[in-house]
């Protein structure tokens, strides 16, 4: 059994989604050791291992841990508590007196070290809990901006972040005046105020950041090396198996950490039944507290600014209670083996396959009839988006353009190859939109914002509505960033494909890389040269869902 522990323990943490962290300068890399290390010891202390190395080496750990980001501070502060209750009921004398002013300095140099966060740094944060947090997509921006009593005027820089200038953000963060009108007057602490009254956009901002810690990395950490003249964002999924099972559940995170914390619940509630340590029950509450602390904190002290690096720490401590759970239930997961698997299979399936696109057949390729999926229906016309992928190919040269890419050329060319003239009568020539890059933002037809990116699929296509963008015709042309977002919340199972995917979105901060869909539930982006799989759009008549005898599933 303790082997099984140990294998359980290696495969949750040596996965390649944390190991990345170590050929970076982030300081989620001495997060995750000094993390861990103070776990492992205080479970030392629960099962009587104590001696004064042990408790000397924890204490270490806990400071170190808590001064490689200043939002450790709360977990190294909650971890503490143990510590101090077995030092209070284990130890006496001088030795006592001497761990306990320990302890003491510790704790006060690690407050020591928060209270000197530079003044840009929580000026950029706090900007970000407003503006890109609470205004970020809000539907009363005005309404918000009064309850947190700031003026108006400021409610113009809804979804803008901290690092955006004219004529974005006419503000300069560091000006005295922008002091007075803003951060004189709310905080991080009114944020969460907000949210406490406003809980369903509270549980709406909650979910995104449920997506976005099922990935364990950021998704520009990537971990493939290329000449730097062919940087792109690739990734090899080499020692990748936790990872995959947690993106296993996107569109369903919430349901996913609400399991693990609900088990922890139950597990907390045995132990305090059955009157175990009082050392091992604190332990357990304070891993519990700590999570959900870690849950909220990023979008509360930051909005939706770098969210997924910002749930690191969240993603560490719930792997830690999956792994208590599984350490001090062990032996009814034994026991009732075959009934946890059978209840994690339907789990799984139950969280794959949440509904099925209508489907109908259009065109021939190779011979083959051409299915697709019913994504939209509008003014007596169906969108329809290709069940497979048809063929592959690149999106461009070297421009991410898409009004001139030539991926458009080529699938203007296959509607006479592919469709009779009978069908292609049934194809409407629409028109459509294509996002601008930073370089064109000034050529856009609409928008007044930058397109964010949030890479999984049921949030991706983000502010969309507002992004620069150019408007175009055509027959048949890629998928855009929202009809694959539409398309997961019809069907998570039908958004994608074994092969990533191009979409017609462009990458904002490139003139060269485009967004594509990829087998593990994101949009991320490569390089236009790169060849990747073709899923068309087009809009056609509706009439096609009843002329043609058996084409609809």
């Amino acid at each position: 059994m303790n082997i099984a522990i140990k294998m359980l323990f290696l495969f949750l943490f040596l996965d390649s989604g944390y190991l990345v962290y170590f050929n970076s300068f982030y300081g989620e890399a001495p997060t995750l050791i000094f993390l861990l290390l103070s776990f492992v010891l205080l479970v030392y202390l629960e099962k009587g291992k104590s001696s004064l190395l042990i408790i000397i080496a924890l204490i270490g750990s806990l400071f170190l841990f808590s001064g490689s980001k200043p939002a450790n501070f709360p977990s190294a502060l909650l971890l503490t508590l143990p510590l101090v209750y077995h030092v209070l009921r284990r130890e006496e004398g001088r030795k006592r007196f001497f761990l306990c002013a320990c302890i003491a300095a510790m704790l006060m140099g690690a407050s020591g070290y928060v209270k000197h966060t530079p003044d840009w740094m929580n000026k950029v944060t706090t900007f970000h809990a407003v503006f890109f947090g609470v205004l970020y997509d809000h539907p009363a921006p005005e309404e918000a901006v009064k309850e947190l009593g700031l003026p108006p005027e400021l409610s113009q820089l809804e979804a803008v972040n901290a690092y955006a200038h004219e004529p974005l953000n006419p503000y300069n963060l560091y000006d005295s005046s922008f002091q007075s009108l803003f951060f004189d007057r709310t905080g991080k602490l009114d944020v969460l105020l907000y949210y406490l009254k406003h809980p369903a956009l509270f549980a709406e901002k909650l979910d995104m950041s449920a997506e976005a810690a099922l990935p364990l990395r950021p998704t520009y950490l990537t971990n493939k090396e290329v000449p730097s003249e062919q940087a792109d964002l690739w990734f090899a999924f080499r020692l990748n198996a936790w990872e995959s099972v947690r993106k296993h559940f996107s569109g369903f995170a919430s349901l996913f950490i609400g399991a693990v914390m609900g088990l922890s619940m139950v597990n907390l509630i045995l132990h305090l039944r059955r009157r175990t340590s009082l050392f091992g029950i604190l332990l357990r509450a304070v891993l519990i507290c700590a999570t959900v602390g870690q849950f909220i904190i990023p979008m509360v002290s930051n909005g939706h600014a770098d969210l997924q690096k910002h749930m690191f720490l969240f993603n560490v401590h719930l792997d830690l209670l999956i792994l208590v759970i599984v350490m001090d239930r062990a032996g009814f997961f034994l026991r009732h083996f075959r009934q946890i698997g059978l209840a994690l299979l339907f789990l799984c399936l139950l969280t794959s396959f949440p509904g099925k696109p209508e489907t109908i057949t259009l065109g021939r390729l190779e011979g083959k009839p051409i299915e697709w999926y019913v994504l939209e229906r509008r003014d007596e016309q169906v969108k329809l988006i290709a069940k497979d992928s048809l063929f592959r190919t690149s999106y461009d040269e070297r421009s991410n353009d898409y009004t001139k890419a030539g991926i458009q050329t080529e699938l203007d060319d296959k509607v006479s190859t592919w469709f009779s003239q009978e069908e292609r009568e049934l194809i409407q020539k629409a028109n459509y939109s294509a996002l601008r890059n930073a370089s064109n933002a000034s050529l856009a037809d609409e928008g007044d914002r930058p397109h964010y990116w949030f890479s999984p699929i049921k949030y991706a296509a983000q502010n969309s509505d507002r992004a620069y963008r150019t408007a175009y015709s055509a027959y048949m042309t890629l998928p855009s960033i929202d009809d694959v977002q539409r398309l997961f919340r019809l069907s998570k199972s039908a958004s994608i494909l074994p092969e990533s995917y191009w979409l017609s979105t462009a990458y904002f901060s490139s003139t060269d890389k485009a967004r594509m869909v990829s087998p593990d539930y994101q949009v991320y982006h490569r390089r236009v040269d790169t060849e990747l799989g073709v899923r068309p759009v087009q809009w056609v008549k509706d009439s096609i869902l009843y002329s043609k005898k058996g084409s609809l599933d």
